[in-house]
């Protein structure tokens, strides 16, 4: 039983990591319009941006909340350390937006 419920727990950890996965491409993706698009359109690509930004975040509270109770230390350490370059990822190009 209890094999079952960690396997679940990696399971619940790991789907919104690939949300996160994805939501980052999307913000990098966005980003690298900015310099080929219109003024007019900045301010959409920067809003898309944001929004992409804040899936990872809660993808990433996701991830946080179910390692709490993950017991595989391996697992956890590798989905944290994922964790943490995602974040940093949309944190350092939120820095850029916000000019």
């Amino acid at each position: 039983m209890t094999t079952a419920i960690q396997r679940a727990l990696q399971g619940a950890a790991e789907v919104p990591l690939e949300v996160a996965r994805r939501a980052v491409d999307v913000f990098e993706r966005l980003g690298q319009l900015e310099s080929m698009s219109s003024a007019s359109m900045l301010s959409d690509l920067r809003v898309g941006r944001l929004m992409a930004a804040s899936a990872v975040r809660g993808a990433l509270e996701n991830v946080a909340i179910n390692l709490e109770s993950i017991t595989d230390a391996n697992f956890a350490e590798r989905l944290r350390s994922e964790s943490a370059t995602l974040l940093f990822r949309v944190t350092e190009g939120t820095a850029v937006i916000s000019r």
